[in-house]
């Protein structure tokens, strides 16, 4: 009796697709000879995940880049979910690629840390109906460690591969842009992707907007900003200075605002934490809410806005520069000769210059008799930390 054909499908959001991924598929083609057809399904929209980093068609040719080259023949990367404009559930795509290939035994590739979870996926009877074999490829558990399986599952055939553990991370890459951890092809089009759409005539159109918002002098300060931004990026090695200038330009677009500017906008977007924040950081908030509603769409860009007053302990390299350029760009900054040195150690080291406007923040508060932030607080013992490890 001839063995069956197989064909494996492998869906996640790819956001974006970096070496792990690609060295997974390569472990597919050398270790399951007898797979006709290995399917990659990027997402549009997770049940796990709503917001993506770059748009469907975009993480669509970033797959086709990552994994085609590998075996054109045999790898093919399907539109199912980037085409759906509602929730991707991973039965339907099993169904749907099941259609398409008749006949074929499908195995699911997943990480061992959805399995705890896999019993409760939607219609997870027709998961394991329709699923011949389960591929799991560790992701957070040393090859030595057992993988528990669910007793519901027990009777499915799971194959518990003995992959070294890939750190790299779609999310960490996202968070701290570099070129490590990419495919150069996925690189080079990621970096085509944010050139055209942060080209010199968007940034002048937002200054146009800014200079009407602030006064002659909070501009200059926003200028400032922006291109201390720009130099830091290039400096921490940020693959987006553009990104970095443009957040910068408009970091304090609502600083000038009235209070009750503020409260309209907290109110209409349902944002009760002002009431934990102090009135001075109201702008950071309110910013984010009136660019969005200006036509900034870029989710990034808006959250080191909300960001830059009193930071987050999870900053990312973006939220970072701007907390960072909006102290050293600042006129209390300019004005005190003993911060001579802080530049030049501020521009090596992200943590530097977080842990000293955080420090200076605290400091500057204590005078004053003013409360202490808890996200600046836990900003000034991270960072700390960090510096001390060094």
């Amino acid at each position: 009796m001839s063995e069956p054909k197989r064909i494996a499908l492998y869906g996640g959001s790819f956001d974006p697709p970096h070496m792990g991924h690609r060295k997974l598929v390569q472990n597919l083609l050398r270790n399951f000879p007898d797979l006709q057809k290995i399917c990659i399904l990027p997402n549009r929209i997770s049940p796990f995940k709503r917001q993506k980093y770059f748009l469907p068609i975009e993480s669509f040719n970033l797959c086709k880049l990552n994994f085609e080259d590998l075996d054109p023949l045999k790898i093919e990367v399907l539109d199912n979910e980037i085409l759906k404009e509602s929730i991707s559930y991973t039965y339907e795509s099993i169904l749907e690629v099941k259609s398409k290939y008749v006949g074929y035994e499908l195995d699911l590739i997943i990480g061992d840390d959805q399995v705890a979870d896999l019993i409760k996926w939607k219609n997870i009877e027709i998961i394991l109906k329709e699923v011949s074999r389960f591929i799991v490829y560790r992701r957070k558990y040393a090859p030595f460690r057992p993988i528990p399986l669910p007793n519901q599952l027990l009777s499915q055939k799971f194959l518990i591969q003995e992959n070294e553990l890939w750190k790299e991370s779609s999310s960490d890459w996202r968070a701290y842009p570099s070129n490590k951890d990419l495919y150069p092809k996925v690189l080079d089009e990621i970096l085509s992707i944010i050139q055209n759409k942060y080209p010199l005539e968007i940034f002048e159109q937002w200054r146009k907007v800014i200079q009407k918002e602030l006064t002659e002098t909070r501009f200059n300060h926003s200028i400032r900003v922006s291109n201390l931004a720009e130099e830091l990026s290039i400096s921490y090695g940020y693959l987006f200075p553009q990104k970095a200038k443009i957040a910068g330009l408009v970091h304090d677009i609502t600083k000038q605002k009235t209070v009750d500017f503020h409260l309209e906008k907290f109110n209409r977007y349902g944002f009760d934490g002002f009431k934990s924040i102090p009135k001075e950081a109201y702008h950071a908030f309110s910013g984010k809410f009136y660019l969005s509603e200006l036509g900034m769409e870029d989710s990034e860009i808006l959250n080191s806005i909300a960001n830059h007053t009193l930071g987050n302990p999870q900053l990312t390299a973006l939220d970072g520069i701007v907390y960072i350029s909006d102290f050293l760009g600042s006129d209390y900054f300019y004005d005190h000769p003993s911060f001579d040195d802080s530049f030049s150690l501020a521009k090596k080291s992200l943590a530097y210059g977080m842990n000293l406007k955080a420090k200076n923040t605290i400091q500057d508060l204590i005078a004053k008799n003013k409360s202490i932030h808890e996200n600046t607080l836990q900003i000034y013992n991270k960072t700390n930390k960090l510096l001390e490890e060094v």
